[in-house]
């Protein structure tokens, strides 16, 4: 698919996820971070160069190994349906939720700068 292409479909996805987390207050999307030298700009770019040279891989990896161990990339790139899984200390995951329903500052993740 062609970059524009992909951020496109990428932006409607979000908007499909935005749209269910702010009609259920209690739900939450964790989103899988990635670091790459190559350009990708949707899930199928990701997927395509997973596991390769100078491909995609976890956000911070190599400095932090914890610091988004819970997102299970891995498991998020081979399926399109959403999952369950347990919060692990030292995760700091990147979350789409709605704002509404949350208090103004959660000391529940205590990361770097405590602002997770």
């Amino acid at each position: 698919s062609s970059a524009g292409g992909g951020r496109t479909a990428t932006m409607q996805a979000m908007r499909r996820l935005a749209a269910q987390v702010s009609a259920q207050p209690r739900l939450a999307f964790v989103l899988p971070a990635f670091d790459s030298v190559r350009r990708v700009s949707s899930k199928s770019d990701v997927r395509q160069l997973w596991n390769t040279s100078g491909g995609p891989e976890q956000f911070a990896v190599h400095q932090y190994p914890l610091g988004h161990v819970c997102d299970l990339a891995t498991k998020w790139l081979f399926t399109n349906d959403s999952y369950e899984f347990p919060y692990q200390f030292g995760c700091e995951p990147y979350l789409l939720l709605s704002r509404r329903h949350l208090p103004r500052y959660s000391e529940d993740f205590v990361g770097y700068g405590k602002d997770r």
